[in-house]
């Protein structure tokens, strides 16, 4: 993770493209290992943009990945979809007792952006009723290339189409 590093993405949701743009914009040197690394996530639909989104940082603790969303300077939403190291059936506690998150499967992926070689497919389910709530695909030295959300009438999926990490 790098200030000015950049992921974009694409989706369609019916007849519309939308577009997700992320980009790491400061961080913070908390101690103890601990860095926090500020993004912003740019929502853009055929119609113009639809949302912009300042309030979002990771932590990162080592090789673990924490989200966050700080709203009127409270945290919330602390997950943590990915635990590293990562290796096939790991399953982890992702969202304090409401998810658990699980490496699938090592797969060679292909995206807009490019073919990404051995990268976890990670299935986030919810505890209560063991239901999907997202599926990631993360590769080495890219992060997040594919993204699955089940919504009530079907599911949106961000693929990556381009990206700028150092």
């Amino acid at each position: 993770m790098a200030v000015g590093n950049r992921w974009f993405y694409e989706s369609r949701l019916f007849t519309d493209t939308i577009k997700l743009e992320i980009t790491v914009t400061h961080s913070n040197d908390l101690g103890d290992g601990r860095i926090e690394w500020h993004i912003k996530r740019d929502f853009e639909t055929s119609a113009g943009n639809i949302a912009d989104d300042t309030f979002s940082y990771y932590t990162v603790v080592g090789d673990s990945v924490f989200s966050h969303e700080v709203l009127f300077n409270l945290k919330y939403l602390d997950y943590l979809p990915l635990l590293m190291p990562l290796w096939v059936t790991k399953t982890w506690d992702a969202d304090e007792d409401i998810a658990t998150g699980t490496v699938e499967e090592k797969d060679t992926v292909g995206t807009d952006g490019g073919i990404f070689f051995n990268c976890m497919r990670i299935e986030l389910r919810d505890l209560d009723n063991g239901e999907q709530n997202r599926t990631l695909w993360v590769a080495p030295d890219v992060g997040i290339i594919k993204q699955m959300v089940p919504l009530s009438f079907g599911s949106i999926e961000f693929s990556l189409v381009e990206y700028e990490v150092e």
